[in-house]
């Protein structure tokens, strides 16, 4: 038969005393913990299940996820040479078969040049918009492409400086090597590099071909002034400035020239057989009238040039580095294969190679880039769409678990048994509430594993709220079951226990201090409630009302 208790106790919250009356049928609880036990199991089973299904979609997703990186590896770098042989062929124009030919041509290049395929592609694009002819392509870009890496130099810049200095001296295209020859030869000889000459001498080109300026004369005016008259920019604004009054004699230059009986005009370089014998000859004369007419050479040549920027270019190589700037023109002759020498030293690097080794793999898997370039954005997609279809799947199942573990726990409000499952996500607590059990019981005559849990429900119940309380005190006596002749023992011992928790309870406020925070909230509410029930006068039918309220408002935050 089943039995009732029926138990006064007086529990002080926050300060306020509440008495309340409690009554359990233990037939009700048994009942009701077999239902929790059956759901428990279930949902315990079906969340394992849960488990192994994610664990094989994550690892489905990280194999897809590896297969895309390493595809992404070889696809970008075909992808980034094709855009940039698309942007070239832009300006060659060429049909699809024609410009699968010119690519395979360009990335046969990087097997021995350290230069990246979209590098080399970009080259191209440069070649051929500074209008290098379709037979010379190839072969120029090869030679722009070596001229750059020994003169560490900027490909682009290489390819327009060197167009530059055929296109204005009318010379052959396969003449580029023996151009980028003296320009290294220049900055070898001068403080200066091979890219700040690209840079630079295209202002000065075009006015020192037309004057009749030789390309060895020119390379050997920046080899001598730069770092003594400035710098490389500071020396193309100079000879600038000297061939631009002669091309435009100013009034004064062309009355003091006729005073001296001199040719200076446009044509008077290439009369003189080149601007070192004009610069020599020149020279001569201005010594000699100003000797004769008591004039400072300085003077004449300031009369004939007009600026203080051709002074600064003249004065040097006119003066005491005259002989360094014949050195110079001389040294242009035989500057042949000072470039690739300089290649073959900066090809010889460890990055170098690793380029070289890195385009030769690339074009042996070219085919395969290809093939992977146009699968890569599904492959992402799949990998994308994937990883949410197995977080919604998992998701889903979560939810209807989740939903049977909920079925389980409104069963155990239900019959008082909330408190249980409270007490299961306190764990950490449990040798205080053994403690408790062992001060309570005083003998092992009572069913050691319900009082147990009972028990560790009640100490939790006790920090969380008058809810759990109620329901917790419920658990406990419906365990005592028929051991209600040692009610009165055990009520005194639950009293002792209960002092003696209090000052246990002390070694768990850090723990509970941090559970605290996410129930800040909710304590406010609930201890609106427990002041409504202090001083409570209601029948038993209004105190079961009550007491269903605060479990259907509480249970489920509580566990």
């Amino acid at each position: 038969m089943d039995k009732t208790v029926k138990f006064k106790i007086e529990l002080e919250t926050n300060g306020q005393k509440v008495l309340h009356d409690v009554t359990v049928s233990t037939g009700e609880l048994r009942d009701a913990l077999v239902e929790v036990g059956k759901e428990a199991k279930l949902s315990a089973e079906k969340m394992t299940s849960l488990a192994s299904t994610s664990m094989m979609v994550d690892a489905l997703t990280n194999v897809v996820d590896r297969l895309c990186s390493s595809i992404n590896g070889i696809a970008d770098d075909w992808n980034t040479f094709d855009k940039a042989m698309r942007a070239a062929n832009t300006m060659a124009g060429k049909n699809t078969e024609d410009l699968a030919k010119l690519k395979d041509q360009v990335a046969e290049l990087g097997n021995a040049i350290p230069k990246t395929k979209e590098e080399l592609a970009n080259g191209l694009y440069e070649v051929i918009s500074n209008g290098v002819p379709e037979d010379n392509w190839i072969g120029f870009l090869e030679q722009s492409a070596k001229a750059s890496v020994g003169g560490i130099a900027d490909l682009g810049q290489t390819v327009t400086v060197t167009s530059t200095i055929i296109k204005n001296y009318a010379l052959e295209w396969d003449k580029a090597g023996e151009i980028q020859d003296k320009i290294q030869m220049a900055a070898k000889n001068g403080k200066t590099s091979f890219e700040e000459l690209a840079a630079a001498l295209p202002r000065v080109t075009g006015n020192a071909a037309t004057l009749g300026v030789s390309i060895d004369e020119l390379m050997a005016t920046f080899a001598t002034l730069t770092g003594v008259s400035g710098s490389t920019a500071e020396v193309s604004t100079q000879l600038a400035a000297v061939f631009t009054a002669l091309v435009k004699p100013s009034s004064e230059a062309t009355k003091m020239a006729q005073e001296m009986g001199i040719q200076f005009d446009a044509a008077a370089i290439r009369a003189q057989g080149g601007m070192r014998n004009f610069l020599t000859q020149l020279d001569a004369d201005i010594t000699k009238y100003a000797s004769a007419h008591n004039m400072l050479e300085e003077e004449i040549y300031g009369k004939l040039f007009g600026s203080a920027e051709s002074l600064r270019a003249l004065t040097p190589i006119t003066g005491n580095l005259a002989s360094k700037y014949n050195e110079n023109v001389d040294a242009m002759a035989g500057a042949t294969g000072v470039l690739e020498q300089a290649f073959a030293n900066m090809s010889g690097s460890g990055e170098a190679v690793s380029q070289m080794l890195k385009n030769q793999l690339s074009n042996m898997f070219d085919w395969v880039g290809g093939i992977l370039s146009t699968i890569q954005p599904y492959l992402s997609w799949i990998a994308v769409g994937g990883q949410a279809v197995s977080g919604i799947m998992l998701l889903g199942k979560g939810l209807a678990y989740a939903t049977t573990m909920v079925k389980g726990f409104a069963a155990a409000q239900r019959s008082g048994a909330a408190a249980t499952a409270l007490a299961t996500l306190h764990e950490r607590i449990s040798t205080v509430a053994r403690n408790m059990l062992t001060a309570a019981t005083g003998s092992a005559t009572v069913s050691t594993t319900a009082l147990t849990v009972a028990t560790i429900a009640l100490y939790a119940a006790l920090t969380m709220g008058l809810s759990a309380v109620i329901t917790g005190l419920v658990a406990l006596f419906s365990s005592l079951g028929d051991e209600t002749g040692e009610l009165d023992d055990k009520t005194r011992s639950l009293i002792d226990a209960e002092e003696r928790a209090k000052r246990e309870s002390e070694a768990a406020d850090q723990m509970r201090e941090q559970e605290k925070k996410t129930l800040e909230s909710l304590r406010a509410e609930l201890e609106m409630n427990i002041a409504k029930t202090k001083d409570f006068k209601g029948s038993k039918a209004d105190e079961k009302k009550i007491v269903d309220e605060l479990n259907n408002t509480y249970g489920a935050t509580m566990g």
